[in-house]
């Protein structure tokens, strides 16, 4: 038995020990925590060219956990079109972790877009308008504002009454059967 007999479930146990690994790191350095991604993540790539590589003439590459038979056991199957979904994603999986890897990292785990701000995670600099609230349609140096203007309260809502979106009514739903 050699190491390609395997081959259908070292891309599964790879990430695994990868995700396992990193829990144990969680409280060390980023860089470390970064390095152990970014190695399990290439560590993929050559896993996905072995296993396009063996089938490529068509075959099909049968993995039996346990060895168990298939409908009590989990049967892995590996053939061109898993080979080639495994290689597309190792390479996503690759460039995605060296994305995150070179953008900032704020203190508090979100980005300007989701950081909660006047602007609505803008006007920082960052963003379309760059330093601006304005919106896409802007030119370059506008300063106009993109978002609406807040709702008023209708005089139906009375006095003190916070403006907002109407509720709208549903049907009511019918009472279930006794069991």
């Amino acid at each position: 038995m050699n190491w390609l007999d395997h081959l259908p479930i070292l891309p599964v146990v790879l990430p695994l020990f990868a995700g396992i690994l990193l829990l144990a790191l969680r409280n060390r350095s980023l860089a470390l925590q970064r390095g152990v991604s970014m190695l399990a993540a290439l560590a993929l790539i050559p896993l996905a060219l072995a296993l396009l590589g063996t089938t490529a003439d068509g075959t099909h590459l049968v993995y039996k956990l346990g060895n168990w038979m298939a409908p009590y056991g989990i049967v892995l199957v590996a053939d061109r079109l898993a080979a080639w979904m495994l290689l597309t994603t190792a390479l996503l999986a690759v460039f995605a972790l060296l994305f995150a890897i070179r953008a900032p990292s704020p203190s508090i785990g979100v980005g300007p877009a989701l950081s909660p701000s006047p602007a609505g995670g803008r006007g920082q600099g960052e963003g379309i308008g760059e330093g601006t609230d304005a919106g896409p349609s802007c030119p370059p140096g506008c300063t106009a504002t993109a978002s609406p203007p807040p709702p008023q309260p209708s005089p139906q809502m009375g006095e003190g009454a916070k403006a907002g979106p109407t509720p709208t009514a549903s049907p009511p739903l019918p009472n279930p059967p006794p069991l």
